[in-house]
């Protein structure tokens, strides 16, 4: 999910940037870009590390009932 601010303003009814108003589209296309960046940056470390350490030693699967996740 990439967070617009003020996408009512930003987006058109198709979503589509609104180009006729003050934003520019351009600057719009090089947050996305920034953010799907940072995204293929999260997912690389996170398959690096699962390489170094298995996630599920910490954090076992839930195999009872979906009442595991509350808090103690």
């Amino acid at each position: 999910m990439i967070h617009i601010p003020k996408a009512q303003e930003v987006l058109d009814r198709d979503g589509d940037i609104d180009a006729n108003h003050k934003y520019d589209p351009d600057q719009w296309q090089k947050y996305c870009g920034r953010c799907f960046s940072q995204l293929e940056w999260w997912a690389e470390a996170t398959r690096r590390h699962r390489d170094v350490a298995d996630p599920f030693d910490e954090s076992p699967v839930f195999v009872k009932s979906p009442d595991q996740r509350n808090a103690p």
